[in-house]
């Protein structure tokens, strides 16, 4: 019997820019390859992760370079 081992491993992608444009924010990687589109104000960015305020919730989320959640932390 033969036993199957699965390995993910996560792909570092480097944050390049983000842009507010209306109440999206666009992130882009190298090669101006979209990473992800989040709804909400930017609040900031550096080269693995981008801040987006929301406003109605009053909250801070921070997004890895994947675009998976970090941690929320209140906006005030």
């Amino acid at each position: 019997m033969y036993k199957l081992l699965i390995i993910i491993k996560k792909v570092k992608r480097m944050i390049t820019s983000a842009i507010q444009r209306g109440d999206t924010v666009y992130v882009y990687g190298k090669n101006n390859d979209i990473l992800m589109v989040k709804t909400g104000e930017l609040n900031g960015y550096a080269y693995s992760t981008v801040s987006i305020k929301n406003r109605k919730a009053r909250t801070i989320t921070t997004y890895d370079d994947n675009g998976c959640m970090l941690y929320v932390a209140p906006a005030f």
